[in-house]
């Protein structure tokens, strides 16, 4: 990974509202796979998806931020942190 793939992953994630949760249809993993060509129907591919976004918020280039959805109901999101802009 360099920086400039994180830069096409930030500007996917700054393009949408992704959520924290691997299950739900806007999960953050779909933005990262599509702004580095990996594909979410390959095992390996997923597995490292899931792993780049554990990274990525472990060094708090990413954040996850708790607000409501169009139902009003609160969940976490996934976004880019102010200290990387």
């Amino acid at each position: 990974m360099t920086g400039r793939d994180f830069e096409r992953v930030a500007a996917a994630v700054w393009a949408g509202n992704w959520r924290a949760d691997p299950q739900a249809k806007q999960w953050v993993g779909r933005a990262v796979a599509k702004a580095l060509g990996y594909d979410l129907d390959d095992r390996a591919d997923k597995a490292g998806v899931k792993q780049l976004i554990k990274y990525w918020l472990g060094t708090g280039a990413l954040v996850v931020v708790e607000r409501q959805t169009e139902k009003r109901e609160m969940k976490e999101f996934v976004e880019v942190s102010e200290k990387v802009e």
